[in-house]
């Protein structure tokens, strides 16, 4: 931290100053000034309100697909009814978490599959490393 913030800090802790600022503050310009800030912030948590709303959530699935792998909402059905509606590795029809995730190549982007929740947080964990699958599989065996 900076000797600038520093002093500031200590500055605003002193009880003479805190005095000033409680009979600053109960002024009516300052009154006002307080409630403008106020309505702006909860305009700002409409906007978090509205983030959660369905409608938005679909919208931010359809734009994320689309900016990241180039995908449509249909594009990714397609591909899961090619799998069978089945993860790509362990098969299952369970997608929980998240849903069913898209599985891309980080070096090429290229698009291997449709997984589950699960096996892409391994795929991801293990950071798409052949070998060290290979050893986690020995290590199982």
């Amino acid at each position: 931290m900076s000797q600038t913030k520093i002093y500031f800090k200590e500055y605003h802790q002193r009880p003479e100053v805190k005095a000033k600022a409680k009979v600053y503050n109960k002024l009516p310009a300052v009154k006002a000034r307080a409630a403008e800030r106020a309505k702006i912030y909860f305009k700002r948590s409409d906007i978090k309100a509205r983030r959660q709303s369905p409608e938005f959530k679909a919208y931010h699935r359809e734009y994320f697909l689309l900016r990241n792998y180039g995908l449509t909402i249909d594009d990714k059905e397609a591909l899961l009814a090619k799998q069978g509606g089945r993860c790509a590795t362990c098969g299952t029809d369970k997608f929980n978490g998240t849903g069913p995730c898209v599985d891309h190549n980080h070096v090429t982007g290229k698009i291997r599959g449709i997984l589950c929740h699960d096996c892409n947080r391994a795929i991801g964990l293990v950071r798409e490393s052949i070998p060290t699958l290979r050893l986690i599989i020995e290590y199982l065996h």
